[in-house]
């Protein structure tokens, strides 16, 4: 049985991988999304399931430009997160 953060992390693959873009998607559009989805999901919850999956090895998302502005963060799907989104079939 999924938990709540599992289903929080394969919805959040899930948009990250039908948006591709080299910048990034930040948390309020992730948001947004994940509504799409029928997730109500904060702000904090989001960026720790976002960090989580960026901390795991290998990383499924990454920062994009964290150095830059860390209250507009935005992260991006790694070539592992594509590969975890098509052997699961998210």
């Amino acid at each position: 049985m999924n938990t709540t953060k599992e289903i929080l992390h394969a919805a959040l693959l899930k948009i990250m991988d039908a948006n591709r873009t080299r910048f990034g998607l930040q948390a309020a559009t992730l948001i947004l999304q994940l509504r799409g989805e029928a997730i109500i999901a904060g702000k904090d919850e989001v960026v720790q399931a976002l960090d989580y999956l960026g901390s795991r090895t290998p990383p499924l998302v990454e920062e994009t430009r964290p150095e830059i502005d860390r209250e507009n963060r935005a992260w991006i799907i790694t070539e592992a997160g594509i590969g975890y989104v098509d052997e699961h079939g998210l």
